[in-house]
């Protein structure tokens, strides 16, 4: 798993359903991410607070890479010098996000399984930790 920073944005069109919108940098180039997402709380009466829940969803990815960055061959990958290289492919993401209540923030901790179908990248899971501004929730 490579690192990578960046923004993060989620906006609610339900009180369930929300957009995702990523921006982040990745082996020297960068990449847009978007999801819908289905959110759902914990039964407070278990976790004594509504604020924290769920959420899954599905999306895809654009992204823009230095030629000397990564390239992949049937076999491994390896470096090469050349153009850029843009990958297309698919995300899917599951997690647990805690919203504070007189902030429009929040915290969550997800998985994002990835595929690029065009010029596959080294990754294809995503491990984040994220700290959002929320805006269209309740």
């Amino acid at each position: 798993m490579g690192s990578s920073y960046g923004l993060n944005f989620k906006n609610f069109f339900t009180d369930r359903i929300s957009l995702e919108a990523m921006a982040f940098t990745r082996w020297e180039g960068y990449c847009f991410a978007g999801l819908i997402e289905m959110n759902q709380s914990f039964n407070k009466s278990t976790l004594h607070t509504t604020n924290l829940g769920w959420f899954i969803g599905a999306g895809a990815h654009l992204g823009n890479y230095p030629g000397n960055s990564y390239k992949m061959d049937a076999n491994n990958f390896y470096n090469h010098s050349g153009d850029n290289i843009m990958a297309i492919g698919v995300d899917a993401i599951l997690g647990i996000e805690y919203e504070f209540y007189h902030a429009p923030i929040s915290l969550s901790l997800d998985v994002k399984p990835n595929y690029s179908f065009i010029n596959p990248t080294p990754d294809i899971l995503d491990v984040d930790f994220t700290i959002r501004y929320v805006w269209g929730r309740r």
